[in-house]
């Protein structure tokens, strides 16, 4: 038996293993050769997918149906400059302090942590705001600083507001719809509930660094998510 058909077998009973455990099993001094022989069969080594969320019937229709929407309109460079968009993420705040210690059961050995919400467009960070320590971000907590983002952005793009062409990507949830619906010469541009594949982009933290990661051909996105019926795909 060839050493491919070999490698073959022992992926079919084992494929979480590495390269070096297939060296070992199959006998080989070295794992690059191993490596060599997987490449040309044209195997990768993948983790898992890990959806963000588990969609209900429900979600995924609505995930088709927002980005149907979305799809009417005009795709052109005009449009993406339009629109905003926001994220939140936890933020676990510096513990120069590495040595273990005594905690009770259930409290989080990381340290204090506290909450960031950031609105963005496509030159950047336009607001972001800490939540209050100890609250829980629902949608009234989230349009409290609207105002705010509001007044920055009517004060470095006049234009957008003299148009009415401002463009929010939200949720449909009542709260924000009606606080919206509070702000002058603005629109809302809808957002499927759990679909962090569907936005512009998405806020990361890189060593320390706050990063805002841009979802590329996001049009193309919207397409796949209709095309597969609202599922999340393989990126």
């Amino acid at each position: 038996m060839t050493l491919d058909k070999i490698e073959l077998r022992v992926l079919e009973d084992e494929p979480s293993s590495n390269s070096h455990e297939l060296a070992s099993v199959l006998g080989v001094s070295s794992h690059q050769t191993v490596l060599n022989h997987l490449h040309q069969m044209d195997f990768v080594h993948k983790k898992p997918r890990q959806d963000p969320h588990e969609l209900t019937e429900a979600q995924t229709k609505r995930r088709v149906e927002v980005c149907r929407q979305l799809l009417e309109n005009p795709l052109d460079d005009r449009f993406w400059k339009r629109i905003v968009t926001s994220d939140k993420k936890w933020v676990y705040l510096v513990n120069h302090n590495r040595r273990k210690r005594w905690v009770l059961r259930g409290q989080d050995r990381f340290g204090k942590k506290v909450m960031i919400c950031v609105w963005w467009n496509f030159e950047g960070v336009l607001h972001f705001e800490l939540v209050p320590d100890g609250r829980a971000v629902n949608a009234e907590l989230y349009c409290q600083p609207l105002d705010r983002v509001y007044d920055k952005l009517k004060a470095k793009y006049p234009t957008l507001f003299r148009w009415k062409r401002a463009l929010f990507q939200q949720d449909n949830a009542k709260t924000t719809k009606k606080k919206f619906d509070d702000l002058d010469e603005v629109e809302v541009l809808l957002h499927p509930a759990y679909s962090s594949d569907a936005a512009p982009g998405v806020l990361r933290f890189e060593a320390g660094r706050m990063v805002l990661q841009s979802n590329p051909m996001l049009a193309d996105r919207w397409q796949k998510i209709v095309e597969d019926d609202g599922l999340y795909f393989e990126e």
